[in-house]
């Protein structure tokens, strides 16, 4: 019998017995099962790790934006801290601020952190150049080294006020400044106090440029009586009176005879808060010897920027001369601390002196000969001519 085409045994063979196990069709199910346990686990292992990822991102995120606030709230605090003129603290929210930055601080956060941070070192130049008007007031410093610090403020970031062919060109540039009315004041204050006068008309025409008012200049440049100046401020529109103007005009009417301290006194309504206002009011009524109102200045001055010696240093002169020897001898002592100057300790000598503490006084003078001898001759000649006293016998320690 010829063999069939599609068998390949021999003819009637029997199909081989089934292998021992699990039947064809239950093995293929639990291969089935199996693949599908592998995916499911795999699809359970993925979605556990993409919702960790996200809940990682949020985390992030959340971090993140919990890191920009906290810059945001550090800096925000500068501009009040620069105007009380407390660096310290400044320098404190702009750390935080950058110790808040990390890894995944977006680039214009870290720019905006860089860029606070120069403009804290240039608010403090400013600050330094303006306050610098007090040494020249007690003789630390001339008048020809004020205007050197200025020009070389300015001059460091790229603003030659004096040179400049066009000052319009230079007032552009410091008006789009984000540190404009720190610049603003600056120049105000230097063109104001400038005793050469092609000097100030040009530092005045920098700052017209800077503020776009014609007005500015006229301050500066006119020769007016105490009633003209006066009148001249009345009709500046009051939101455009700013401190360094005010300070200013009343120091015109002062050298004119009139009282400038009324000046003072509205632009004083306007800003609370203004030190340099604070401080002319205190020696015109220092002047006009209305004491009880200029220790009231000083103070004031103090709560605007609590740690200028010199102010101290002035408050307790003006409680000396009120008899109050235990707040004077606070204030000198504190004068002290903060910047060890002669005057300080002359003060302080005078308040022991007048307590007729006379070895504390000696003392007390002893620290201030240290610094400038000429004030401790004197001293030692009023007590020789007032009180015979007798030095022969004491010593002088070092204080």
């Amino acid at each position: 019998m010829p063999r069939s085409r599609t068998s390949f045994g021999p003819p009637n063979a029997k199909p081989p017995p089934p292998r021992p196990g699990l039947p064809r069709s239950a093995s293929g199910a639990g291969c089935g099962f199996a693949l599908a346990a592998a995916v499911a686990l795999l699809l359970v292992a993925g979605g556990t790790f993409l919702w960790w990822q996200d809940r990682q991102a949020t985390r992030n995120r959340a971090q993140e934006q919990r890191a920009a606030d906290g810059i945001d709230q550090a800096l925000a605090r500068l501009p009040g801290l620069r105007r009380q003129g407390l660096w310290q603290a400044a320098e404190d929210a702009q750390v935080q601020a950058e110790g808040l930055l990390g890894p995944g601080s977006p680039p214009e956060l870290r720019r905006h952190v860089e860029s606070s941070r120069q403009e804290l070192a240039l608010a403090r130049r400013l600050d330094d150049a303006r306050m610098s008007r007090i040494s020249v007031q007690t003789g630390k410093m001339t008048e020809a080294e004020h205007r050197a610090l200025y020009v070389k403020t300015f001059g460091d970031e790229g603003f030659d006020v004096l040179g400049a062919a066009d000052t319009k060109d230079v007032g552009a540039r410091l008006a789009a400044s984000p540190l404009r009315e720190e610049l603003l004041a600056a120049l105000d204050d230097w063109a104001h106090w400038e005793p050469d006068q092609p000097t100030s008309e040009r530092v005045f025409a920098v700052a017209q440029a800077v503020a776009g008012k014609s007005w500015r200049d006229e301050l500066g440049v006119r020769k007016l009586d105490a009633e003209q100046v006066e009148a001249f401020v009345s009709r500046m529109p009051p939101a455009e009176r700013s401190p360094v103007l005010i300070r200013a005009a009343a120091s015109a009417v002062q050298r004119a005879g009139g009282q400038g301290v009324r000046l003072l006194q509205d632009g004083l309504l306007r800003s609370p808060n203004d030190f340099w206002m604070h401080y002319d009011a205190a020696l015109m009524y220092e002047e006009r010897k209305e004491l009880r109102l200029a220790a009231e200045c000083w103070r004031a001055a103090l709560a605007a920027r609590p740690s200028v010696s010199m102010v101290i240093n002035e408050l307790g002169v003006v409680l000396l001369e009120l008899g109050e020897l235990s707040a004077a001898e606070e204030h000198f002592n504190e004068a002290i601390r903060i910047e060890p100057t002669h005057l300080a300790y002359s003060n302080l000598g005078n308040v022991h002196f007048k307590r007729g503490d006379f070895p504390a006084a000696i003392v007390a003078q002893r620290g201030s000969s240290v610094r400038y001898v000429s004030s401790t001759v004197s001293f030692f000649e009023t007590l020789k001519s007032d009180w015979k006293w007798e030095f022969g016998s004491i010593n002088f320690p070092t204080p």
